[in-house]
């Protein structure tokens, strides 16, 4: 899958949990509210095992085990830094800042289903650790009509269900995957990372503005501190992993 496809993905995936979100609630119901929150919740949790023509696992599975995310994404993150000029126009630090935060989605994403599919020790860990899994019910036809059923539902969950750029869910995600703390590296950039998306969404969504209709000041060196603050926190993430992969093999 190209990164464009995944950007497009990324959008349309957005636009449907919006749409599922507004005809559900009230008329009165306004986007960040604590209603609007509940519902998007229930809507990343819901559990649906897709049929075969709209999730390709073997195609998924080839995808993951051949793409080097990590430097997939370091590749490109300094394609995007090198794009970025002084003197910019206002769509260009828009588009540059929004494509920042999509390669650090995909990249998490591509590392967490990389991970899990190294060794068993980190599937174990997710069916038991996060809550979407741990709770799913599910009959023995599921079992017996699908090879390999709890990898596959695993992955599915992974690579449709979640989104990356919601900050405190994903590195809960890989918290509970991992099966170690978060290092403090990671922590420390959370809510750095968070303002970030927050940003990202208003340029999405309205343009630069925000809720209350103020624009967004953006500039080159706000829009490279952003680059710079997103490759510092994917990096975190990878030694992050790496650390927890060395001590359970050494210790």
């Amino acid at each position: 899958m190209s990164l464009t496809k995944r950007y497009l993905d990324d959008i349309q995936a957005d636009e449907e949990m919006r749409e599922w979100i507004t005809e559900r609630g009230s008329l009165f119901m306004e986007e960040g509210d604590e209603e609007w929150q509940s519902l998007q919740d229930e809507y990343e949790n819901r559990i649906d095992f897709p049929d075969d023509d709209d999730w390709d696992y073997e195609s998924e599975i080839t995808w993951t085990k051949k793409q080097k995310a990590y430097d997939s994404f370091h590749s490109q993150i300094l394609d995007v830094k090198n794009n970025l000029k002084k003197g910019s126009s206002g769509i260009v630090l828009k588009m540059n800042y929004s494509f920042a935060v999509t390669l650090m989605e995909s990249c998490l994403g591509d590392m967490l289903r990389g991970i899990i599919l190294s060794n068993t020790h980190y599937l174990e860990n997710a069916i038991k650790n996060v809550p979407e899994l741990k709770n799913a019910k599910f009959s023995l036809i599921d079992f017996y009509k699908n090879d390999d059923f709890v990898t596959k539902f695993t992955l599915q969950k992974l690579a449709k269900d979640y989104s990356y750029h919601h900050i405190q869910k994903t590195v809960s995600l890989y918290e509970n995957v991992i099966g170690e703390p978060l290092s403090k590296s990671v922590s420390a950039l959370i809510a750095d990372m968070k303002d970030i998306i927050d940003v990202r969404h208003d340029i999405v969504h309205r343009n630069g503005f925000t809720t209350d209709e103020t624009e967004h000041d953006l500039s080159y060196s706000s829009v490279n501190k952003a680059i710079n603050t997103i490759t510092q926190f994917v990096t975190s993430i990878k030694q992050y992993t790496d650390a927890a992969e060395a001590k359970r093999i050494f210790s």
